[in-house]
C-alpha cells in the first residue's frame, strides 16, 4: 500500500444528495417511501431478484474480481466498495463503507494492516515466494516463525510423526543459534509454516477491524457444526467466543478453514495477477461523518466513490468498482445501481462491475448518488429507467404466473367443455336463485377475473340481488344475540378473541408489533409487508388465467377423481364447530393431503379470510409465511422474532399451509367479504347479526361460484353456522357440493396403508 492511507471529505456530496434526493418529495426516495407506507401502489416486489455476471474480457474480469476480494477483506455492513480509475497512472484506491467510518475507529485504523496481510497472502500463493519469505524470517530469528514451527512440531508428535517433528525442533535450535537451515528441513514444511503465519496474520487483522463478512462466516460455521453429527464442542466454543468478541481464534485448523471460506484459491490468484492494487496505490477512505451525512439514506457504496474519483481525476471516464456483501454470497448490488450506471454511460462515464441486476430491487431505500441527484435532467432519466425496469419485472412475474398455471387455450378448451356439460344440468328458476352464466367460448375475454374483494358486489357474476333486510329469517332467542356464538362463526374474529391480548392482533397492530420486536430488521419486515400486499394481489389474479395447477405425481385413484372433477368441479366444505381447534386440525390434514399428493388436481383452497383486508386477512397470512420461510434458513442472529403464543393460532397454521401450497403451485384465496353492508356490531341485535351474516354468506357463495366457473375444484374450511346456508345456495346454483366432517378428514390421513382420498359428491374412494 503506497504511502499509507487517508480519509476523504464526502460532506459536499452528501449535501447535494440531501437537497436533491432526501428533501425532494418527487424523488425516487420518497416514492419508495410512499410505496412502503401504503400510499402508492407498488410497481414490483422489493428485496428479490437475480444478478447477471458481466463478461468484460479475461483481464478486466480478473481485475474486478481482485477488487471484490479487497472489498471482502474490508467488509462492513451491508456493503463495502473499492474503486479505481481504469488504466489511469497514479489513480488512488477509494474505499467506501456503507456506514459512518469514524464510529468504528478499530476498523479504520486496521485497514493498513489488513491490506498488508492480504498482500502477503496473495504473494504467498507460489512456492518460491513462500520459501524466500521463510528464509528471510529465519535469518531475522523471527519469534513468530519460531513459535509456529514449534506448534507444528507438537502436532506432528501427537500424530506419531516423531522424525519430522525432530527436524522442526532442530530447525528452531539452529535459528536461535544463528546456524543455517537444516538440510532435512523440506521445502514443503517451509511452505506449511509460512501458510500458517500468513493466514493467522490476515485473520487477526480482519478480526481486529471487526470484518462483518468474517463474523458471518464464523457464525455460519458454528451453526453447521451444531447441526452436524461431529463431536466438535471445543471448536464450537472457540468460534462462539470469537463471534462474541470475547476471544480470538488460536486453533490453526479453524483459522485455515475460515480463511479458505473468505478467499478461494482462484480469488487469491486474481489478486496476485493484479498485485499493483495493493502495492502501488494510495488508499483513500471515504468518510461519512462530515456535515450533510444522511443516516441510512440509501446511496449504495458501489457508486458513492465515483463523484470523489471524478474530482480527483478529471480526465478519467472509466472506473473499476469492486463490491462485497457482508453476508457470504455473490458480490453484486441492485437494479438502482445498474440503472445509475446506464445513465452515466449515456453521459460518457463507464462504471465496470463484475455483476449487474435488472430486477433486484433493494430491500431498503435507494437514493441515487450525486452523479445523477445533482442534475434534474439526469435524475428524471434515472427515474424513468428505473420504473421501466419495475414494469418489466411485473410483466415477467405475470408471464411466469401464466406459465405455472397453464396457458389461456387450455382454459378456453376446459370452459368450452364445461359449457356443454352445464346445458345438461338442472337449473332452478326462482328469481333469487339464478345460476352462474358460463361465457360462450367464442366470446370469452383474454382472462376471466374474480371481482376484487375490496369492491364488494353481491351480484358479482351471479346476478344475485343483495339480501333484503325485510325478508331476513325471523329472530330466534333473546333480543340481544350471543357475541361468543357470533365470534365462533367468524374465523378471524374468534381468532383474535382467543389470542393473548387479542386486541393487539389486528393487522396494523400485528405488523407494528413485529417491527417493535425486531427494530434491527425493521426495513426487512417493511419490505416483507409490501411483498405480502403485492402477493395477495398476484394470488387473486392467478386463477384468472387458467384452472391448471402445477403438475405433480398422483395415484391412479386420485387421478380418476381428478378427471371426474375436470368435467364437474366439486366444492368440498369442511365445517368447523370450534374454529381454533377444528381449523388447526383441518389445516394439518390438508397439509398432509398435499404432501401425500392426495389433493385432487385443479383445486383452489379457500379460507374464511379477506384477500386484501386489514382484519388478519390473507396479507397477514402471506407475511407470516414469509417470516417462517426466512427463519428456516436464516442465521440465529438474523431470525425474526414473533409475538408470544402466535404458534397456537389459526393464522400460524394458515401460514404453514400457504408456504407449502406456494411450493406446489396450489392457489389459496380468501373469500371473506370486505366492506359488506350491515357492518359487524359487537352488541348488535339478532336482526343486525342475521343481516350481516347473510351478506357474508352471499359473498362467500359468489366467490366460490366464480372460482368453480373457471374449472377449479374448491376445498373450503368454513364455520359450521355458515355451512348449511352456503351449501344450499351453491347447490341451488348447480354447483356440486361435498360435505366433509372433521372425523372424515381425520380418517383420511390415519395411515399410509389405508388412505381415504377426497370424495366426489357423497362418495369416497379407498386405496390399499
Amino acid at each position: 500500500m503506497k504511502g499509507g492511507w487517508r480519509k476523504a471529505d464526502s460532506g459536499a456530496y452528501n449535501t447535494f444528495a440531501k437537497a436533491n434526493v432526501y428533501n425532494n418529495l418527487d424523488s425516487i426516495f420518497h416514492k419508495e417511501a410512499a410505496i412502503k407506507n401504503g400510499v402508492l401502489a407498488p410497481p414490483v416486489s422489493f428485496g428479490s431478484g437475480d444478478h447477471i455476471n458481466v463478461d468484460l474480457g479475461a483481464a478486466l474480469n480478473s481485475r474486478l474480481a481482485a477488487l471484490n476480494t479487497i472489498a471482502k477483506a474490508l467488509s462492513s455492513t451491508p456493503y463495502t466498495s473499492v474503486t479505481e480509475c481504469h488504466e489511469q497512472p497514479g489513480s488512488i484506491l477509494c474505499v467506501a463503507f456503507a456506514d459512518e467510518a469514524d464510529k468504528k475507529q478499530a476498523r479504520v485504523a486496521g485497514i493498513g494492516h489488513v491490506l498488508g496481510a492480504l498482500d502477503n497472502l496473495s504473494m504467498a500463493s507460489r512456492a518460491d515466494d513462500k520459501i524466500n519469505r521463510f528464509q528471510t524470517m529465519y535469518s531475522a530469528k523471527n519469534e513468530e516463525l519460531i513459535a509456529t514451527i514449534m506448534q507444528i512440531a507438537g502436532e506432528l508428535e501427537q500424530a506419531n510423526r516423531g522424525s519430522t517433528a525432530s527436524s522442526l525442533r532442530a530447525c528452531v535450535n539452529n535459528c536461535r543459534a544463528g546456524s543455517e537451515i537444516p538440510i532435512n528441513m523440506s521445502e514443503e514444511l517451509m511452505c506449511q509454516v509460512i501458510d500458517r503465519i500468513v493466514e493467522k496474520d490476515l485473520f487477526q487483522a480482519m478480526y481486529r477491524m471487526k470484518n462483518s463478512r468474517l463474523t458471518n462466516i464464523i457464525t455460519q460455521m458454528v451453526e453447521e457444526m451444531v447441526e452436524g453429527d461431529t463431536n466438535q464442542l471445543q471448536e464450537i466454543t472457540e468460534l462462539q467466543h470469537c463471534v462474541a468478541g470475547t476471544g480470538t481464534l488460536t486453533n490453526p485448523q479453524l483459522i485455515h478453514a475460515v480463511t479458505n471460506r473468505m478467499f478461494s484459491p482462484k480469488e487469491l490468484r486474481n489478486l496476485e495477477q493484479n498485485i499493483d492494487l495493493l502495492q502501488d496505490k494510495e488508499v483513500v477512505i471515504l468518510s461519512e461523518v462530515e456535515q450533510g451525512y444522511i443516516e441510512k439514506c440509501g446511496i449504495h457504496t458501489d457508486l458513492k466513490s465515483i463523484p470523489y474519483m471524478r474530482e480527483k481525476h478529471p480526465t478519467a471516464k472509466v472506473f473499476n468498482v469492486g463490491i462485497a456483501n457482508a453476508n457470504p454470497g455473490e458480490s453484486f448490488c441492485c437494479v438502482g445501481c445498474t440503472t445509475e450506471q446506464e445513465v452515466l454511460k449515456d453521459e460518457g462515464v463507464t462504471i465496470n462491475v463484475s455483476a449487474i441486476s435488472h430486477d433486484h430491487f433493494p430491500k431498503g431505500f435507494y437514493a441515487p448518488s450525486m452523479n445523477v441527484a445533482s442534475d434534474t435532467r439526469l435524475l428524471n432519466k434515472y427515474t424513468n429507467k428505473l420504473y421501466r425496469k419495475a414494469r418489466d419485472k411485473k410483466e415477467n412475474m405475470e408471464r411466469e404466473g401464466k406459465q405455472r398455471t397453464g396457458d389461456f387455450e387450455a382454459l378456453k378448451n376446459a370452459a368450452s367443455s364445461e359449457a356443454r356439460d352445464r346445458k345438461r344440468w338442472k337449473i332452478k328458476s326462482e328469481p333469487q336463485q339464478s345460476h352462474i352464466p358460463t361465457p360462450d367460448p367464442d366470446d370469452m375475454p383474454p382472462a376471466m377475473s374474480i371481482p376484487p374483494l375490496d369492491s364488494y358486489n353481491v351480484q358479482s357474476t351471479t346476478d344475485m340481488p343483495p339480501p333484503d333486510p325485510d325478508n331476513l329469517p325471523p329472530a330466534m332467542g333473546p333480543t340481544r344475540w350471543n357475541m361468543l356464538d357470533h365470534q365462533q362463526s367468524n374465523l378471524t374474529r374468534y381468532e383474535k378473541s382467543s389470542m393473548e391480548e387479542g386486541k393487539l392482533y389486528q393487522s396494523s397492530i400485528f405488523q407494528h408489533n413485529l417491527i417493535k420486536l425486531n427494530e434491527v430488521q425493521k426495513g426487512q419486515i417493511q419490505n416483507m409487508i409490501l411483498d405480502s400486499v403485492l402477493q395477495a394481489q398476484v394470488d387473486h389474479r392467478k386463477i384468472e388465467v387458467s384452472g391448471a395447477s402445477k403438475e405433480r405425481h398422483i395415484g391412479k385413484w386420485v387421478e380418476k377423481i381428478g378427471r371426474e372433477r375436470d368435467r364437474h368441479p366439486v366444492v368440498t366444505l369442511i365445517p368447523e364447530s370450534e374454529h381454533v381447534l377444528d381449523h388447526s386440525e383441518n389445516i394439518d390434514n390438508i397439509i398432509s393431503s398435499i404432501q401425500d399428493n392426495q389433493l385432487p388436481p385443479k383445486t383452489v383452497i379457500c379460507l374464511e379470510r379477506k384477500q386484501e383486508g386489514e382484519n388478519l386477512g390473507m396479507k397477514d397470512v402471506i407475511l407470516l409465511s414469509k417470516i417462517l420461510e426466512h427463519n428456516k434458513s436464516a442465521l440465529q442472529k438474523d431470525k425474526i422474532a414473533l409475538p408470544a403464543g402466535i404458534e397456537n393460532t389459526p393464522i400460524y397454521k394458515d401460514a404453514e399451509l400457504y408456504s407449502l401450497a406456494q411450493e406446489r403451485g396450489i392457489p389459496i384465496i380468501g373469500i371473506e367479504g370486505k366492506g359488506l353492508p350491515g357492518k359487524y356490531l359487537p352488541n348488535g341485535t339478532v336482526e343486525e347479526s342475521n343481516a350481516y351474516n347473510k351478506a357474508r354468506e352471499a359473498y362467500m357463495v359468489s366467490q366460490i361460484s366464480d372460482i368453480v366457473s373457471k374449472g377449479y375444484n374448491v376445498l373450503c374450511p368454513i364455520g359450521k353456522s355458515h355451512e348449511r346456508n352456503v351449501k344450499s345456495e351453491l347447490v341451488d346454483k348447480g354447483v356440486k357440493v361435498d360435505e366433509m366432517d372433521a372425523l372424515r378428514v381425520r380418517t383420511t390421513h390415519t395411515t399410509h396403508q389405508e388412505r381415504v382420498a377426497f370424495g366426489v359428491g357423497q362418495d369416497s374412494v379407498r386405496t390399499k
